[in-house]
């Protein structure tokens, strides 16, 4: 708080500068209490913000609030409002991100080491296709792919038919790893 709205604050609650830093101590402790009794993340922090804004409302006004307890009362209850409205974009920003994090239980692990393994089996010009065309994500997907087609001297419907070759050779090696993906043994040979 700058010192002259903590000037002009003191003046608007008393006369007197001990009975002024009285009436500030008390008046701060009570918005300590009910920032308490409203379970705010930090009630000290907040009720020193309420008596900032009260001072800076003073200090910018110029006339005399007829009642600074009333007028911070106000202030403290905007403040609870926005605490409540933080605490609800923090909840909801957590739920959000752990709903979005990926959970990694034993079945994913042993999938991603199936498609590591398949993958290893194999052919380089295969597998390095696969990793290409799945690498690029949104707008730019069909740009990257138009360009592996290009590098490859092949049209896009031409490329597609690698890829699906080359899909189809990674879930036979898949199979032969795992049994069939869906967690029924593969009763077939294809």
């Amino acid at each position: 708080m700058r010192a002259e709205s903590l000037q002009a604050l003191l003046s608007a609650l008393h006369t007197s500068e001990r009975e002024a830093a009285e009436e500030y101590s008390l008046l701060h402790k009570r918005l300590v209490r009910l920032f308490t009794l409203n379970r705010v993340s930090d009630p000290q922090a907040l009720a020193d913000e309420a008596m900032d804004r009260l001072a800076q409302r003073i200090a910018q006004e110029h006339a005399a609030i007829q009642s600074p307890a009333a007028f911070l009362s106000g202030i403290a209850r905007h403040l609870l409002q926005e605490e409540g409205r933080r605490q609800v974009r923090e909840r909801e920003t957590a739920h959000e991100w752990a709903s979005q994090t990926p959970v990694h239980d034993e079945r994913n692990e042993e999938l991603l080491s199936a498609i590591e393994a398949g993958l290893s089996r194999m052919k380089p010009d295969q597998r390095d296709l696969l990793r290409r065309y799945y690498s690029a994500t949104g707008k730019e997907k069909i740009e990257h792919h138009r360009q592996l087609a290009e590098e490859r001297g092949l049209t896009l419907n031409a490329l597609r038919n690698r890829l699906m070759r080359a899909r189809r050779e990674l879930d036979r090696c898949m199979r032969e790893l795992l049994g069939d993906v869906s967690g029924k043994e593969n009763t077939h040979d294809e």
